[in-house]
């Protein structure tokens, strides 16, 4: 399901950082119940509203649909969600969005990474989390649906191609056989933000 990115732009703007602490969890909840379903045979038997959310993010480390990387920011925000989600004069301070940008995978620092900055908004974090896990989350549908296909077309593009075709040859033969679509490209993962001027 593509995400209307400017939901999660007016959502995570909206009112300070606590506010923008707790909308930001319940995106990443969105976005690893989308995973645990990606994966999943029978996904109503999933009841993902029953689950506490540790259990998800250990269910879905474990089988794989959320990387380790993503499972330990995901750890990181849930720990500070807790310890704010209690107090309506909880102040989230610098310290606590710079830990929590420190336990984001290397590639999302480096985006939000700004020179001279020393903490960054806790929205950016949030952001890059969030559509990291639905691109992922994108990949693993696709490949749930397309995976046999591609790997059908692969095999006999390359057992064609080792007999002498031409590659380019071998690839359209190939797909007569079975003709999986392209992977997901951004416009398929996210609708984007209209230009409402």
């Amino acid at each position: 399901m593509a995400l209307r990115i400017s939901d999660v732009k007016a959502h995570l703007s909206e009112g300070d950082r606590l506010s923008t602490l707790i909308k930001g969890h319940l995106w990443v909840e969105r976005s690893i119940n989308e995973a645990l379903i990606a994966i999943s045979e029978r996904p109503s038997e999933l009841r993902l509203d029953r689950w506490a959310f540790t259990t998800k993010v250990d269910m879905a480390a474990a089988l794989g649909c959320v990387d380790l990387e993503h499972a330990t920011a995901i750890r990181k925000l849930n720990s500070l969600r807790n310890r704010a989600a209690h107090r309506l004069d909880y102040d989230v301070s610098d310290a606590e969005v710079r830990e929590f940008a420190r336990s984001l995978p290397p590639r999302l620092q480096s985006i939000i990474a700004e020179e001279g900055v020393e903490s960054p908004p806790l929205y950016d974090c949030l952001y890059v989390l969030i559509f990291s896990l639905e691109v992922d989350n994108a990949h693993a549908a696709d490949e749930r649906r397309w995976g046999l296909q591609r790997a059908v077309h692969q095999a006999l593009t390359t057992v064609w191609a080792d007999d002498g075709i031409d590659p380019s040859r071998a690839d359209e033969r190939a797909r007569r056989v079975v003709d999986p679509p392209p992977r997901p490209a951004p416009e398929d993962i996210f609708i984007p933000e209209q230009d409402l001027s």
